[in-house]
């Protein structure tokens, strides 16, 4: 992994033949699909007691593939996952919408309007870190459990950004990894 090469010009070409392919309703009706596949994917981690866990994270992807397609649709994708979830698993509505959700937005636009690795993993990993700040200064939500200290002056906050860096590059390889097999980039 090079991370300063480009990931794939024709990736942006590919979401905009994508996108014109198909009228403006059955664009409504998938980012519909898209969205229910995402609240259920998320509120995995709430219903299935460990391997729901491993298969909540997963959710960002359509998030990620809809901003790429169109960020309009990545957002309708995201407030309306956020909505879904309010339904189905009202305890995963913070934690997809600061955190899960958010870093599918940043890698979107990243993939949409940047050309290197790099400057991709990191447009997510700075949305997904102020998402993880957001929760636990701004809405004193223990992202770690109730024992663990959260203050302003440790180190903290350089582990949350060296962590949503890492997280968001693995996110970046995975997304590029899946695209070239599905829409058969090479």
């Amino acid at each position: 992994m090079n991370l300063f090469n480009k990931p794939i010009v024709s990736l942006q070409e590919k979401a905009t033949d994508i996108r014109m392919h198909f009228p403006a309703t059955s664009w409504i009706v998938f980012v519909s699909l898209v969205s229910a596949i995402a609240a259920l994917l998320q509120s995995a981690g709430g219903t299935i007691p460990v391997a729901g866990m491993c298969i909540s994270p997963f959710s960002t992807l359509p998030v990620i593939v809809m901003t790429l397609i169109s960020l309009l649709y990545g957002l309708y994708t995201y407030t309306l996952t956020i909505i879904l979830l309010v339904i189905i698993q009202p305890a995963e509505v913070l934690i997809f919408t600061f955190t899960t959700g958010m870093l599918g937005i940043g890698l979107g636009l990243g993939f949409n309007k940047l050309k290197r690795r790099l400057f991709i993993a990191l447009s997510g990993c700075i949305f997904l870190f102020f998402g993880m700040c957001i929760m636990l200064y701004g809405l004193s939500f223990p992202l770690f459990g109730a024992d663990f200290p959260y203050s302003r002056n440790s180190i903290l906050l350089p582990g949350l950004f060296l962590f949503s860096l890492a997280y968001s590059f693995g996110w970046t390889e995975l997304t590029l990894l899946i695209l070239k097999k599905r829409w058969n980039i090479k």
